[in-house]
């Protein structure tokens, strides 16, 4: 690797687009393309992976493993990124939102702990109004090939 290479920034992964390769790979089936309210059973899966990676992060914590923090961390987010693709939701709007109103603290000073709080006249972000204004998720076809069984 030469110098010039190793200065180079590593690109920013498309998280979203990852979870939604991963999940059109091996569970087409749990892509909604617009916001829905998924089937009982897609929740309820939904619903104990992100039981499990929360203890499993609760434990690293415990433990002080960093390596676990960081590793059960982005296996949260993968979790949760997967739950949105399977409620239709395309996150990158939604999260642009969310950074619009996050930056718009500004003035609202710190809690005690540290927290960033509003200040008074604070937006809050348009959660509906981004979801209202959603376009279909790209779902692209999986040939069943291209899915690998246990």
């Amino acid at each position: 690797m030469t110098d010039e290479q190793a200065s180079e920034p590593t690109p920013v992964p498309d998280m979203f687009q990852d979870v939604l390769d991963f999940t059109m790979k091996f569970v087409p089936n749990q892509i909604a393309k617009l916001p829905v309210w998924p089937a009982y059973n897609v929740m309820n899966l939904r619903g104990k992976l992100i039981k499990e990676e929360i203890e499993e992060l609760t434990k690293a914590f415990e433990a002080a493993d960093f390596e676990g923090i960081v590793d059960n961390t982005l296996d949260l987010v993968y979790v949760l990124l997967g739950l949105l693709i399977a409620m239709g939701v395309d996150a990158r709007p939604v999260w642009n939102e969310i950074q619009r109103a996050n930056m718009a603290k500004t003035n609202g000073g710190l809690r005690e702990d540290g927290k960033v709080l509003k200040p008074k006249g604070w937006i809050p972000p348009d959660i509906t109004g981004v979801l209202m204004r959603q376009q279909p998720i790209q779902v692209v076809d999986v040939s069943p090939a291209d899915v690998q069984s246990d």
